[in-house]
């Protein structure tokens, strides 16, 4: 945490930053706002909910640090990018990226949002360092333009590289 904690604009969200990465690294069998902040001690999910949605931190120089981390530790001259494409279902059309898509989740097409995220691999581990979403209709969301995969992993293949 020592390496993003100046990205946090109070001390709060930085402790809780760590507490729900605790979290996401534990055992934990389902992995949410609720099951994290009652690992972490935490009555409600508020906490973590605030974190994710109203704090105030630079989400994008946390992404870039945590992946400067993974190549600097990880860095391997046969190591791969993995870009793995996963489907939520949605019932409504208001969130961000919902549209009819084909999904595994579901087997067949349904509304979801698919989320990409490219994961660096090689034989001594593997570490998310991106994400983005397939977007509607020619808008952009999550910084990558409408059904653009190919260019979504290219993209990360150039974020690498400049690592």
């Amino acid at each position: 945490m020592g390496r993003i904690a100046g990205l946090f604009a109070r001390v709060e969200p930085r402790r809780r930053a760590g507490r729900l990465v605790l979290g996401l690294l534990s055992d934990l069998p389902r992995k949410n706002c609720w099951t994290t902040a009652e690992w972490a001690g935490e009555s409600t999910p508020h906490g973590m909910q605030h974190l994710l949605c109203r704090a105030s931190w630079d989400a994008d120089a946390v992404r870039d640090d945590v992946r400067e981390y993974v190549v600097e530790h990880l860095h391997d001259e046969a190591a791969v990018l993995v870009v793995d494409e996963t489907g939520d279902l949605k019932k409504g059309t208001h969130t961000v990226g919902v549209q009819r898509h084909y999904t595994g989740t579901a087997g067949q097409i349904e509304n979801s949002q698919v989320a990409l995220y490219p994961v660096y691999a090689d034989e001594r581990g593997h570490a998310a360092v991106d994400r983005g979403f397939e977007a509607v209709g020619g808008a952009v969301a999550g910084g990558f333009c409408s059904s653009s995969r190919p260019k979504l992993v290219l993209y990360g293949l150039s974020r690498l590289e400049r690592v």
